[in-house]
């Protein structure tokens, strides 16, 4: 049984077209020619390197391997702040899209299936009612380089300011990704998304209702280099 979002729709049995009117959460602008352009916060340029790494696992970092999905499980290394022993995470789906190019620029019209663990579908119950969904995932084929970078800058561009890994949205000690995407349809274990832009294979960590209410905030402050 398909559920989609508005429940009109469900009740039909059909599946919702991709509305032209469809807005994604923007994280940054795009970068002009003659001068920098407000940069986007989220690492346009690491996608770029990442895309050499593409079907590379493991790959040496100074502090030893790149955490890999081994089975169900996702492994992150022991954590140095005392008393604090490492932990594993077990990914509930995986994206399937067929997209391969982590550096693509245009995600807003790619959909993705997302296949949970068999039975979890149960878990969907009333996450049809939502236009949109937040989607956690693991980015498996970050290089463990990226993950030890403590500052860079935005877009990899000099003319930005230096800034520290943890307020850029590139690399950082652990790659989860969060990306607000639009829900589509909803059938057993398989969410239908449009928007998410994660590669094929990547491990999902969770899915979540997209609430304004809670996850908006109108007037947040941005750094100048940031502003649109």
């Amino acid at each position: 049984m398909v559920m989609e979002p508005r429940s009109l729709a469900a009740r039909e049995g059909r599946v919702l077209p991709i509305g032209s009117s469809h807005k994604r959460c923007r994280r940054g602008a795009e970068r002009g020619r003659s001068r920098p352009a407000p940069a986007p916060p989220d690492g346009t340029t690491d996608a770029r390197i990442l895309a050499r790494f593409r079907g590379i696992r493991g790959i040496e970092g100074a502090r030893g391997r790149v955490p890999e999905v081994r089975g169900a499980v996702v492994t992150v290394g022991r954590s140095r702040m005392p008393g604090m022993d490492k932990i594993a995470m077990r990914p509930i789906g995986v994206v399937r899209n067929g997209e391969t190019d982590a550096a693509r620029g245009a995600w807003a019209g790619v959909r993705s299936r997302i296949d949970l663990e068999a039975g979890l579908g149960e878990a969907l119950l009333g996450l049809a009612d939502y236009s949109h969904v937040i989607v956690l995932g693991w980015l498996h084929e970050m290089p463990q380089a990226f993950r030890d970078r403590r500052q860079a800058h935005p877009s990899g561009d000099p003319r930005y300011p230096l800034q520290g890994s943890l307020a850029l949205r590139g690399g950082r000690p652990n790659p989860i990704s969060v990306t607000v995407c639009r829900l589509l349809a909803i059938e057993g274990d398989s969410l239908t998304v449009e928007g998410l832009d994660l590669i094929d294979g990547t491990p999902v960590l969770d899915v979540k209702p997209y609430i304004a209410a809670y996850d908006a905030v109108p007037k947040a402050s941005l750094p100048k280099w940031a502003r649109g």
